[in-house]
């Protein structure tokens, strides 16, 4: 970690751009890129990040920066591999996996995942297949075309944010539920640690504590979701 170099981060703009500047030195990237973003908001959340910083510049704290300079970094050299990864969700995707055998889940799978799927159907015009069993799911051809589009329509950081959004949430319909409002980020930590939550209730977290590794990644999630909701639109 390093220690707070800086007194002062700001947004400045640069013709269609906008830098981060530390004091008087512009931020750059691990890979030495000028960091810069298309969008004042956006700039603003992510002066704000570093302005937050007190002692030591934790990167984990800092959800928003990594995922702009993780586009900045990799995308050229990713994107080709990312949209593979990304598109692989289709048949996959966590949120189209229900229980057939715990009955409390399913229930608590139809309260909070349905609804979010019924929004995505009216969205796009184009059902999603769900099922209790093992096995991979072909969905709708339309759904290849749609997300193909979708991709191809984005920016590196819309799209790396993108593409973040669904490894997080092993979900490529809930990334997209993110982006266009369908949902927010409370609702989707909620499907994604559904099955924790009620085992967790049958342990007594609430007594005896959350195990400390779990406790970390959900607040990691956490993090990370509200830091994507921003960057989504932010853009």
């Amino acid at each position: 970690m390093t220690k707070r170099f800086y007194k002062q981060a700001t947004a400045i703009s640069n013709q269609d751009q906008f830098h981060i500047h530390l004091d008087e030195k512009s931020l750059k990237t691990p890979k030495g890129h000028v960091f810069s973003v298309p969008a004042v908001s956006l700039a603003n959340h992510i002066a704000n990040e570093w302005n937050a910083v007190t002692e030591t510049i934790e990167p984990q704290n800092m959800p928003i920066t990594q995922i702009c300079m993780t586009a900045l970094d990799f995308y050229d050299e990713k994107k080709s591999d990312w949209t593979r990864d990304i598109l692989a969700y289709l048949d996959s995707d966590a949120l189209c996996f229900w229980t057939g055998e715990v009955e409390p889940i399913l229930e608590r799978q139809i309260k909070l995942i349905k609804p979010v799927i019924e929004l995505l159907e009216a969205h796009t015009s184009i059902p999603i297949k769900v099922t209790d069993k093992l096995e991979i799911i072909s969905q709708n051809p339309l759904w290849h075309d749609y997300f193909r589009s979708l991709l191809n329509s984005f920016s590196p950081i819309l799209f790396t944010n993108f593409y973040l959004t669904t490894i997080e949430c092993g979900s490529i319909f809930l990334a997209d539920a993110l982006l266009h409002k369908l949902t927010s980020p409370a609702q989707i930590f909620e499907i994604i640690y559904l099955e924790d939550q009620y085992k967790g209730e049958i342990y007594r977290e609430d007594l005896y504590g959350i195990a400390p590794d779990l406790e970390r990644k959900q607040k990691s999630s956490q993090k990370f979701l509200t830091a994507a909701q921003t960057v989504f639109q932010s853009l």
